[in-house]
């Protein structure tokens, strides 16, 4: 599956809403395998949206929070995680349910470095105050 093709206006202006989001989103079936991504997402993955399309999540976010539903179908929220490269995130995952059946994940996210660095600037200030 490489390509979702929006045929309803709401499918269409629900895309282009989640598209300019400043959160990242990944949407995974069953396996984990990549359904839906914004471009947040993709730029964050250093890659594209297509090529994201179809590959497991594990490939582009390997500490994925979005693994975690799909073993357990629970809901994830507010869970800090850190990505190889250092940047971390505030991440909410919860299971997609579609007519009363589990289908997979998806999972919204937030790159929060910038804020951690300010903070730990702001705090290191105060402590040379003392």
């Amino acid at each position: 599956m490489k390509n979702i093709v929006l045929e309803d206006s709401t499918s269409i202006i629900l895309d282009q809403i989640i598209q300019n989001l400043s959160e990242g989103v990944n949407v995974t079936d069953m396996n984990g395998n990549i359904i839906y991504a914004n471009e947040k997402s993709a730029t964050h993955a250093n890659t594209t949206i297509q090529d994201m399309l179809g590959n497991h999540i594990s490939n582009f976010y390997p500490k994925a929070v979005i693994l975690k539903v799909l073993d357990s179908q629970e809901i994830y929220t507010n869970i800090n995680v850190e990505h190889p490269d250092g940047r971390q995130y505030i991440v909410n995952a919860l299971p997609l349910i579609i007519k009363e059946q589990f289908k997979g994940a998806l999972a919204i996210f937030r790159d929060v470095t910038e804020i951690k660095i300010m903070n730990n600037k702001r705090f290191f200030h105060k402590c040379c105050e003392i």
